[in-house]
């Protein structure tokens, strides 16, 4: 479902369960409207040292009038951070960061919403920076021709990323009048002749006080703001604003189809029907109905076309109800020749559902889905404030997301064969699909107080006698669980011969024990509103579980089976394998992951570092069942195993449940890491391969440390320098050459030493230019290091990220369970802004000379021209 983010779908049943566990103790939003017609909206939440500030502005494609299509409100957007009367270019983002925090903004169909999120120490700062940007913004005609030429190659990015084409032609597909068929970021002819005096009318007409919603929500006190608010806004001037017409879509009388070919591996195709508006007491069944389709492990589509018949390689539905009528859809992918049979295949899962309609259990997991995903939604101020702002705007009523919980509660089996009748037929339905250029496809159709902080839950470590390290944490401001099971191997333990047999290994764990099927595994959890995934990385391996605080004791016994007693079916390994090569084939058809992959072989060249985590084609092929269950035998052993339960647990309780469950599990041989040799270029290494897109890329990458070098703490910093607006790849490569539409810098970090990276996205035509520019910057690094000025503000910057990365239990339990794992101790993050805070320019300029040796590197680019 494309609507609200932190609302989905649920049930009456569990009104009860919901107002037990929060909607009446929580603090109530605050919500004013200024004399001059501004909605402000806040809302207290002191778990965290986090505020964000948002401001959601009546203004998107819908509303461009005589700009319609040219994406002019994407543009203002990109434009509003680029400087004020008072403020020059680049300063904004170098403020943002000394306050700790970090700037984006999006813009959709019906709105343009702009957010910093930072350290609460900084809320007079960051809340002057959004009213100076809001009422003031300067629209520099240098800065209008330099952002042009970033959405320029923006849009051409679009065109290259296949789901991101594929949604775009869906939609045109889908709408003949409505200007839903338009891109939101416009089209590269319309775009071209938006002028920089297009933008200022534009910007004036709806960038007014009453035509936006201001929401604050974090660590501050909302009496205090107020006062601040009505301050700063108090020249901002109500002005009328023009009613504006949108033409609405005439009902559809027949299938439209497109078939497009693109250069992809698998097709990817997308199945729409015309559906309800937010407003439409339908959106509900439909929302419930996506879930029972395609929501999950446990859905009808995924059960069916993947797991039963291995038709599909993905497959996922979800209902997008905008504020005119919008549209269900089925997205999947696979291979060309299987196209009738996909489309068949779904076809005869909405036959079934118009003559047999949905299950009590069908209908009680998409509630249960929803409430979780609501709870856990409330563990962020962005979620939160994301939330009001759809209420808000949307809905008109900023706790719209209670509202909507309560109707997916009075969700029927009737009212699901209501829509399903209703909105389910051939006429009503559109299909767009991208198929790889130059495969036949078959099967074609025709056409009160003081809140007080609490403190932050601590964590505790137990080790159970088999050498399981087990951490728990209890936090019952809220009444979820996350557990992480982190398991030292990954793709490190792997050779030529059997790499990818990590990932698949962990995948296929979950397809089925001595005790449980692939479908119990997954209803177990998912029925209780629940989830459980796989991970597998370079370094380790794993699960994740998130529950509802009350099913914690399912979570733990579902997720120990799953470890213990994998089962490996034969026929379950075959459709995961057959997924795994088309992820494999699939890297190619992105130019980032592709550049990636050419990188990690040049770099790295034979070590595990070398190889992609989901493993090649070849050695994939030959991976067995035997293979696999020989594989967990040596890889899955207790001792090799962090287990993070963080949330509203007992301890007591949680501790006597694992020792039952995991306790069994054998020994092995422990945390020991052998170190081993990473064969480094010792001079400039040189590698190119053919992608014909229209964009290029470039990597440069040095030789790297691992993860229990102090080091890692000036690279994060230089990290965050370098890939932030206020950095220096941004100004000089984006800004002031206008030679790039994505710059920065990444931090590959291991076990065994990594590499630290930089990159640049920009044409071909320009790619000798832009690889001597970064270059240059990384020559200006290695001699000068930052300034005193550009350190500081990175270390609050990056020491803020951290802040932000880290509000939830999941998040939380993540980087505890993995600094743990690799011997830095779970509690290494609590000591993470002392480690920033203590480097110095000396240390960075130290760091810098060392690693980036200029005659030692590796070079790769990737593009629509001959190599060097």
């Amino acid at each position: 479902m494309k609507k609200f983010p932190t609302i989905v779908c649920v049930t009456m049943l569990l009104l009860i369960l919901v107002a037990r566990v929060g909607w009446c103790e929580e603090t109530e939003p605050v919500r004013e409207v200024l004399d001059n017609g501004m909605t402000v909206i806040l809302l207290e939440n002191h778990n965290a040292p986090v505020v964000t500030i948002q401001a959601w502005v009546n203004a998107g494609s819908l509303t461009e009038q005589e700009f319609m299509g040219s994406g002019i409100s994407h543009f203002v957007e990109h434009m509003l951070f680029k400087g004020t009367d008072r403020r020059s270019v680049g300063q904004i983002g170098q403020e943002v960061k000394e306050a700790g925090g970090e700037t984006n903004a999006h813009t959709g169909y019906d709105k343009t919403v702009y957010y910093i999120t930072f350290h609460s120490d900084y809320f007079d700062k960051a809340l002057d920076i959004m009213a100076d940007v809001i009422m003031h913004s300067a629209f520099d005609p240098s800065e209008v021709e330099r952002e042009r030429e970033v959405i320029i190659k923006e849009i051409k990015m679009n065109r290259d990323d296949p789901f991101r084409r594929l949604y775009l032609m869906s939609n045109e597909v889908a709408f003949a009048v409505h200007p839903y068929q338009y891109p939101v970021i416009g089209y590269e002819s319309l775009f071209r002749r938006v002028t920089r005096d297009d933008l200022l009318k534009y910007y004036h007409r709806l960038y007014v006080p009453n035509n936006m919603t201001l929401i604050i929500v974090g660590d501050f006190k909302a009496d205090a703001a107020l006062p601040q608010i009505r301050d700063l806004f108090r020249d901002f001037e109500r002005k009328p604003i023009a009613p504006i017409t949108i033409p609405q879509e005439p009902p559809q009388t027949g299938l439209r189809e497109k078939i497009d070919a693109f250069d992809v591996t698998v097709a990817q195709s997308m199945i729409g029907f015309h559906g309800p508006s937010l407003n439409s007491g339908d959106m509900y069944p439909m929302d419930v109905l996506a879930i029972v389709l395609g929501g999950g492990d446990t859905s009808r589509l995924y059960r069916e076309l993947r797991e039963k018949r291995g038709l599909v390689y993905t497959i996922s539905a979800w209902s997008s109800t905008p504020r005119d009528p919008g549209m269900f859809w089925i997205a999947s992918s696979y291979e060309p020749e299987n196209y009738a049979n996909v489309k068949n295949a779904v076809w005869e899962q909405i036959e079934k559902l118009r003559s047999s309609g949905v299950t009590d259990e069908e209908l009680s997991t998409a509630r249960a889905k929803v409430l979780s995903q609501y709870l856990f939604a409330r563990e962020s101020v962005e979620g939160r404030a994301d939330s009001l702002g759809s209420g808000e705007l949307d809905a008109h009523n900023m706790d719209f997301d209670k509202q909507y919980v309560e109707s997916v509660g009075r969700v029927t089996k009737d009212d699901i064969s209501r829509v399903v009748n209703e909105y389910f037929k051939p006429e009503n339905s559109v299909i767009a699909m991208l198929t790889p250029a130059g495969k036949e496809i078959s099967g074609k159709t025709e056409s009160g107080g003081e809140p007080q902080q609490a403190p932050a839950p601590g964590i505790e470590k137990l080790t159970l006698p088999n050498g399981l390290t087990l951490l728990l944490r209890e936090d019952h401001s809220v009444q979820t669980v996350a557990l992480r099971l982190s398991i030292l191997g990954g793709a490190r333990d792997e050779d030529k011969n059997n790499t990818g047999i990590t990932s698949l290994m962990s995948k296929t764990m979950l397809k089925g024990t001595t005790t449980r099927s692939a479908e119990q595994i997954a209803s177990d959890i998912e029925s209780k509103g629940g989830s459980i995934d796989s991970f597998a990385g370079y370094n380790s391996f794993g699960f994740d579980v998130s529950m509802l605080s009350r099913d914690i004791e399912t979570g733990i016994d579902v997720l120990s089976d799953v470890v213990a007693n994998p089962s490996f079916p034969a026929g379950d390994v075959e459709r995961e394998k057959t997924a795994a090569l088309a992820n494999i084939k699939s890297v190619d058809d992105d130019i980032f992951p592709a550049s990636v992959k050419l990188f990690r072989q040049t770099m790295f060249d034979g070590h595990p570092y070398s190889f992609q985590v989901n493993g090649e084609a070849d050695t994939v092929k030959t991976l067995t069942p035997d293979d696999l269950k020989k594989f967990h035998s040596q890889s899955v052993t207790a001792s090799r195993m962090v287990l993070a339960v963080f949330g509203d647990v007992d301890k007591h309780k949680v501790i006597e449940l694992i020792q039952k469950s995991f306790g069994q599990i054998e020994s092995g041989a422990g945390l020991t890491v052998e170190r081993t040799v990473i064969p480094f270029p010792e001079t400039i290494k040189k590698a190119h391969k053919f992608m014909n897109k229209e964009q290029a890329a470039v990597l440069i990458g040095f030789p790297g440390i691992s993860v229990d070098n102090p080091d890692r703490y000036a690279l994060d910093v230089l990290s965050s320098f370098l890939n932030s607006q206020g950095g220096r790849l941004f100004q000089v490569l984006r800004d002031e050459r206008g030679l790039a539409y994505s710059v920065g810098a990444f931090d590959i970090l291991g076990l065994d030493p990594g590499a630290f990276v930089f990159y640049i996205f920009t044409v071909p035509e320009k790619r000798a230019e832009a690889t001597d520019g970064l270059l240059e910057v990384i020559r200006n690094l290695r001699e000068k290091g930052l300034t005193n000025q550009e350190l500081e503000r990175a270390k609050v910057e990056v020491m803020g990220k951290h802040a932000i990365d880290l509000q939830t239990n999941s998040q939380i339990a993540s980087e505890a369970s993995f600094d743990e794992l690799y011997g830095q101790g779970y509690d290494n993050y609590e000591r993470y802004d002392s480690k920033i805070r203590s480097l110095t320019v000396d240390d960075i300029r130290r760091v810098a000379s060392q690693m980036f040796n200029l005659n030692r590197y590796a070079i790769i680019d990737l593009g629509n021209y001959e190599g060097p």
